[in-house]
């Protein structure tokens, strides 16, 4: 990379102001077709009459590098770049996350696949982190510096630290980023340490402390970028379950074998939630019944909070009843009366003609006599016999008879 300075009066700030218009053109506007290459991937631009290359990182970041030194455009190739736009300033200044990165000559020499990777690598090199270039406060931060290399790495990660994405790390990841090397490295041992008593009761292997994939999951554990919980789940249980003898794989059936049993229980559960509240008059979809039979299997609720809840709505549906006494035997005189007025076994609480009259209060007197006045009744062997009898009490006294 070209040693170019520009001369700026470095002060941190977390966000950069919206770059100054490009200065006038102090050369011809002709394509260059020099030697050097520009990296694949960019915009050639020419905005207030300025030649400008402009690339867009995976982040919405865009960076733009300009011609405007004497001489610039003639040391670069455009044949990977197509025909240069005109764009309007306005336009070209309003795009969102816009940064200078500076004079294109910073370009030269750049070999990386992509002008991404190669900032990413630039990134780590300052930072000692590149997924941190993934942060448009942060990738900002530093492609404002990319022409200032004078900068110190201390001066970078003292900015770094007052932006929210650091602000907002885990406490685990700035313990660990400002320990020392040496530190870093004990933690790393230490979370290396519990990771292979997992690994041992999870995949029921051994596993040697310098194999590189735990080292790899030690040291996300240790700073902060993961969990060790994380990395059981993600890792270590799926590698377990090759295995169907692993400690894991006998837990996840054992814990199969106790849902399905849970399952029927609570099956059964269901149906005597069912009966018991039709036993109180109390409505219920069979949703609602899973739902409580669930509870109780799993000990939310007892069978004493069931009966508790079912009593309450049953009284205030059935105030006349005694509280304490279900609603199928106080309604006894009333499914009785049903049955031998309308000749039929006794029915349930929800029937029609029955619930009606509980919900309503009918005496016991009035509901036979409503009965009997229902088509129902009519069909009955008792109210043919009395029909039968009226008519030929009714014959007699005309005459018929």
């Amino acid at each position: 990379m070209a040693t170019h300075k520009v001369v700026t009066t470095h002060k941190a700030k977390p966000k950069a102001p919206a770059p100054a218009p490009l200065p006038a053109p102090k050369q011809a506007l002709a394509a260059g077709s020099g030697t050097a290459t520009l990296p694949a991937g960019g915009r050639l631009l020419i905005v207030n009459g300025v030649y400008v290359i402009q690339y867009e990182m995976a982040n919405g970041l865009k960076i733009y590098y300009d011609f405007s030194a004497p001489g610039a455009l003639q040391q670069f190739s455009f044949a990977n770049l197509g025909q240069a736009q005109t764009i309007d300033p306005n336009q070209f200044y309003a795009q969102s996350g816009l940064v200078h990165g500076g004079l294109a000559q910073e370009l030269s020499g750049i070999k990386a696949p992509t002008f991404q990777d190669w900032f990413n690598n630039q990134f780590k090199i300052a930072t000692g982190n590149a997924t941190w270039a993934n942060d448009p406060e942060m990738a900002q931060i530093y492609a404002n510096w990319i022409v200032n290399p004078e900068i110190s790495q201390e001066e970078i990660q003292a900015d770094i630290k007052g932006t929210n994405w650091w602000k907002t790390q885990t406490a685990a990841q700035q313990t660990y980023n400002n320990s020392s090397p040496a530190d870093q490295a004990k933690q790393d041992q230490q979370a290396a340490a519990s990771l292979a008593q997992q690994y041992f009761s999870v995949v029921g292997q051994q596993i040697s402390m310098a194999d590189p994939q735990l080292q790899q999951w030690a040291h996300q554990v240790a700073s902060g970028a993961s969990s060790e919980g994380a990395i059981i789940e993600n890792y270590l249980k799926p590698l377990a379950l090759k295995d169907p003898n692993s400690p894991w794989s006998r837990t996840l059936l054992t814990e199969q074998e106790a849902q399905r049993q849970q399952a029927v229980d609570v099956s059964n559960q269901t149906q005597q939630v069912q009966d018991l509240y039709k036993k109180w008059g109390v409505a219920l979809s069979a949703d609602g019944a899973k739902d409580i039979a669930n509870k109780v299997v799993t000990k939310q609720m007892s069978d004493a909070d069931l009966l508790d809840q079912v009593k309450s709505q049953a009284n205030v549906l059935y105030p006349w009843k005694p509280p304490d006494m279900d609603t199928t035997t106080a309604a006894a005189p009333w499914l009785q009366t049903y049955a031998n007025v309308l000749e039929r076994p006794a029915p349930e609480l929800n029937d029609p003609l029955v619930a009606k009259a509980l919900n309503s209060g009918t005496p016991v007197y009035q509901f036979e006599q409503d009965l009997k006045a229902t088509p129902q009744w009519l069909q009955t062997k008792n109210a043919q016999d009395s029909l039968s009898t009226a008519a030929a009490q009714v014959g007699k006294i005309m005459g018929f008879v």
